[in-house]
């Protein structure tokens, strides 16, 4: 049977994100390298591909943010999708940080509810993460990822090998397996200059592909 992708371009017009040093807003970003990974998975594999959004409006237009959030999530499960995948870049307070991250889910919080940032496995190799089918995909996913924005200067943030775990509602919500990916820092002005190099989107949507063709074992179309 053909698989389904998800992709979920994060953000929209009505909640658009972070603002990168060139000025581009994350929701704009988002969209077009989840139009530009919609078309290498459809144009490199026998697979099929929704996005929970092909254009600038959220999908609960005048809605809350958690009810887009939970709109998103649970699109996957109602077109009985094989793989859910948030696009996603960083921003910070202070414009040396930067790289890229792969996140799955876990349902850890504070004592006072608040998110916590964990990698996916403590140092003993225990699972922070509550989501064993996420983690088993993102495994294979994240070195190819990791190289192929690698190619266009962006490090991978942390250990190399690191895959990270929060509880995002858009990761909670989804009953099969899924993850959310930071590409780079839009507040980082190198990697702000590697994201707007033109071919850059067209090199990492390939590299995503790649990576979800791998994790996913979709048959490679002819030629």
């Amino acid at each position: 049977m053909t698989k389904l992708i998800v992709i979920d371009p994060g953000h929209c017009r009505e909640e658009p994100g972070s603002v990168q040093v060139d000025g581009e807003l994350e929701a704009t970003y988002n969209l077009s390298l989840g139009l530009a990974l919609r078309d290498a998975l459809v144009n490199g594999y026998d697979c099929k591909v929704a996005l929970t959004r092909e254009g600038e409006e959220g999908m609960v237009p005048g809605g809350t943010l958690a009810d887009e959030l939970r709109t998103r999530g649970e699109l996957p499960n109602k077109l009985k999708a094989d793989f859910f995948l948030s696009i996603h870049h960083n921003s910070a307070g202070v414009a040396a940080a930067r790289g890229a991250e792969l996140y799955i889910h876990t349902n850890r919080r504070t004592a006072d509810g608040d998110l916590v940032w964990l990698p996916a496995l403590a140092g003993d190799g225990t699972p922070n993460h509550t989501a064993p089918n996420s983690y088993r995909l993102a495994a294979t996913m994240q070195p190819i990822i990791r190289d192929a924005l690698a190619e266009f200067g962006i490090p991978w943030r942390g250990d190399p090998d690191r895959i990270m775990c929060c509880d995002f509602a858009v990761l909670r919500y989804p009953n099969l397996p899924c993850a959310l990916i930071e590409t780079h820092y839009g507040t980082n002005p190198e990697d702000n200059a590697a994201a707007d190099r033109p071919e850059f989107k067209t090199g990492v949507a390939r590299g995503i592909a790649r990576a979800i063709g791998t994790a996913l074992e979709l048959p490679p179309k002819a030629g």
